[in-house]
């Protein structure tokens, strides 16, 4: 790709640009650790200390920072493809809304509420992926487009037909499309129903707050 186009695509959604970037930087990293494109985590220091797995979190004193570490992982390049481009072009629409640091936070607050979920409801599962904050990205689109008075049928139906993929292909991680669906629900109610810029930020604030919450107490 061009270094114009990069340029170009990051003008027009710098955060979303970044987390995308980021993504593909950690899935080049354990690559190179693991020797390996396809089995990437395999033989990784990075994937064995970001990992979302409760077991490894308790007694740890960084374990709590598995709950964004495990979103920039990717398990192979399907997986990374598929959550790089959905992040960067849910992202780009609703950044250019948001903002570059709220795209930031929501991103943040999918992937955190989505892990909160996983610790208490499959805390023997190992998880990783952006595709819970992917999930909140699709709620917070549902509250935006109903505040815009604009068509939410399409998006509904993605997440349906997303969620039905869930359930039908086995290793992927049920509670943390749920968990970040829920998380980007509260939020996209709350812009939904007219949340002013102040208080979209104290709902993205309360609700990170609420899931590191729920996994420091999981972790006890």
């Amino acid at each position: 790709m061009e270094q114009s186009t990069l340029r170009r695509l990051y003008r027009q959604a710098p955060a979303s640009s970044v987390l995308a970037g980021l993504c593909v930087l950690v899935y080049l990293v354990t690559a190179l650790e693991s020797r390996s494109l396809v089995s990437n985590l395999r033989s990784s220091w990075i994937a064995d200390r970001w990992i979302l797995f409760l077991p490894d979190m308790i007694g740890h004193p960084v374990g709590i920072g598995r709950v964004v570490g495990y979103a920039l992982l990717h398990n192979g390049p399907s997986h990374l493809l598929m959550n790089v481009l959905m992040l960067y072009l849910f992202g780009r629409e609703l950044e250019r809304f948001t903002g570059r640091w709220m795209l930031a936070a929501m991103f943040l607050m999918g992937a955190v509420g989505s892990a909160a979920v996983i610790v208490w409801e499959n805390p023997l599962s190992a998880t990783v992926g952006a595709s819970g904050a992917l999930y909140a990205f699709m709620a917070i689109a549902v509250g935006m487009s109903l505040r815009a008075r604009a068509e939410i049928k399409p998006l509904v139906v993605l997440i349906v037909l997303n969620l039905g993929f869930t359930l039908l292909v086995p290793g992927i991680s049920l509670f943390g499309h749920l968990g970040g669906l829920a998380f980007g629900a509260v939020l996209g109610a709350a812009i939904a129903f007219g949340a002013s810029w102040k208080t979209t930020w104290l709902v993205i604030l309360g609700e990170t707050a609420i899931a590191v919450g729920l996994v420091v107490v999981a972790m006890l």
